[in-house]
């Protein structure tokens, strides 16, 4: 059974006390002198006091049985209409509690909502920044891009003009080869035609000494047998001597005309040095020919170089291109994604 609250005799005793003091009963006063009860509870009780005392100083003539079982009545009124105020009271209360535990969630949530409106504030404006990060990144890699193309384009020119080039290098290595080999074919012809033909002179005129000097010798023998003769037939014969004269003139004359074959000799000597220098030269000038041939195969070998790296060069430029457009598809859909996050929070706030 539940406990009894403050009746109206409770309250109608501390009033009485509190009036036997000179004073004023109050809701304060009572209260006091109760040491306990609400004033939603003593305020109608003590109300009810005042109105039953004036009503008995009115009514001083009824019988005091009626009186108090009126008063019986009455507080049995009063001590239930007490415990209904008192039920409402604590739902009231109950409910008060339960607002206030409501409004202290909402404050909390409020709280709550205002430090993620702050950081929702703080990231839309780090998403900003990121989003002009991202502008300035794409335009970079845009102008990176048209750079990477631009030389693209000049270097594919550029490999275009120097295969060209190698291409009139390689026909013109063709030609001076063709050249050559022609000219090497007609020098040989004709280094063999003089080689014949100084063979062929050479031992005409080794033919010609050797008849001369056999036929030379032949005639000095003779001369050395007539001069012996003549000597011995000086002095008894005159025509001997003159004979002996003529020999010696004709001795002379073929010593001249051996010293005429000497002098050939020495000359065809010396043409033979000649067509030896000559033939130097012309070694001189197949070497020159050839060094002039490797100096063109070593530049179209240096331009064959120089091609293939340039194709590396190309080929590594079309690979820095790829990655840079891999790199900016990449950075889009980071974008695109930022967006998407972007959209969702001014959605959410």
């Amino acid at each position: 059974m539940g406990r009894i609250g403050i009746t109206h005799q409770d309250v109608a005793r501390a009033a009485e006390a509190v009036r036997q003091d000179g004073e004023e009963p109050t809701v304060d006063r009572v209260r006091i002198k109760l040491g306990t009860g609400s004033r939603s509870t003593i305020a109608p009780l003590l109300k009810q006091w005042k109105a039953d005392r004036s009503t008995s100083d009115s009514n001083g003539g009824l019988p005091s049985d009626l009186v108090d079982a009126v008063k019986n009545l009455q507080e049995r009124i009063q001590f239930s209409a007490d415990e209904q105020v008192a039920k409402i009271t604590a739902q009231y209360d109950n409910q008060l509690s339960g607002h206030q535990a409501q409004i202290a969630d909402l404050n909390e949530l409020l709280s709550q909502s205002e430090v993620t409106n702050k950081q929702l504030k703080s990231d839309t404006t780090q998403l900003l920044d990121d989003n002009k990060q991202l502008k300035t990144s794409e335009t970079r890699l845009n102008e990176i891009t048209i750079r990477l193309e631009t030389q693209h384009e000049e270097a594919r020119k550029k490999i275009s003009d120097l295969q060209s080039s190698n291409s009139d290098l390689r026909q013109e290595n063709r030609d001076i080869r063709d050249h050559f080999e022609h000219y090497q074919e007609r020098i040989a012809e004709d280094r063999q035609l003089e080689r014949q033909q100084h063979r062929e002179t050479i031992k005409s005129l080794e033919d010609r000494i050797s008849a001369d000097t056999r036929s030379f010798e032949h005639q000095i023998e003779l001369t050395l047998e007539a001069k012996q003769g003549l000597a011995i037939a000086l002095n008894s014969n005159g025509d001997l001597c003159r004979q002996l004269n003529k020999l010696e003139l004709s001795t002379a004359e073929k010593q001249q005309q051996y010293d005429s074959y000497s002098s050939l000799t020495t000359a065809l000597k010396q043409e033979v040095s000649l067509i030896k220098e000559e033939n130097d030269k012309l070694r001189g000038d197949l070497s020159g020919a050839l060094e002039k041939l490797a100096s063109h195969t070593g530049q179209n070998a240096i331009l064959i170089q120089t091609n293939n790296a340039l194709n590396e060069k190309l080929l590594a430029l079309e690979d820095k291109y790829t990655q840079s457009q891999d790199e900016n598809k990449v950075i889009l859909q980071e974008k695109a994604i930022i967006q998407g996050q972007f959209k969702q929070l001014h959605e959410t706030v």
